[in-house]
């Protein structure tokens, strides 16, 4: 009698052990769905994000090479300029993909070649106006794009007003 005692407990416990793992793996398909639609929504992100950053440094290199023809630009700065915004989506995108601060992914572009130094683009933020030199030191994406902005209005002769600071 015990033993029928003892079988049944058991049975029991097997069927506990049974459901429960009928349940956990129709939890882990659920997550397996939900980390599956997660990550193709962070794929269609990234690719917007990209196309965005893309249009924004043709905007900052059409403004730069206006302000070159209209010889606002000084040929001192032009190429510490010209730089900065030929590498704005991918500094941008590292910063953003990779959790790179602005001067991390900025070194990493310089690493690639050798007319441009950080003490140039150090040098060059310095002489800039107090809004623009604040946007760059936050060293974040945001502060960056706020940046290159300004840096691109004041290289077309446009005057940049305290109001349009981007906040990041």
């Amino acid at each position: 009698m015990v033993a029928f005692g003892v079988i049944g407990i058991l049975v029991l416990i097997l069927i506990y052990f049974v459901m429960r793992t009928q349940t956990l793996q129709r939890e882990i398909a659920l997550t397996k769905n939900s980390v599956k639609a997660s990550s193709q929504k962070v794929q269609d992100t990234q690719l917007g994000l990209a196309q965005v950053l893309s249009q924004m440094q043709s905007v900052y290199e059409e403004r730069l090479e206006q302000g070159q023809k209209s010889g606002i630009v000084s040929s001192n700065s032009l190429p510490v300029l010209r730089f900065i915004m030929q590498n704005f989506a991918v500094v941008t995108q590292r910063c953003f993909e990779q959790g790179h601060t602005v001067e991390e992914a900025l070194t990493a572009s310089l690493n690639q070649q050798e007319e441009v130094s950080i003490e140039a683009i150090r040098d060059l933020i310095k002489q800039q106006p107090p809004q623009v030199r604040m946007a760059w030191v936050k060293n974040t994406p945001g502060g960056f794009m706020a940046a290159c902005d300004g840096l691109t209005k004041l290289a077309m002769g446009q005057k940049i007003a305290p109001a349009e600071k981007v906040h990041s």
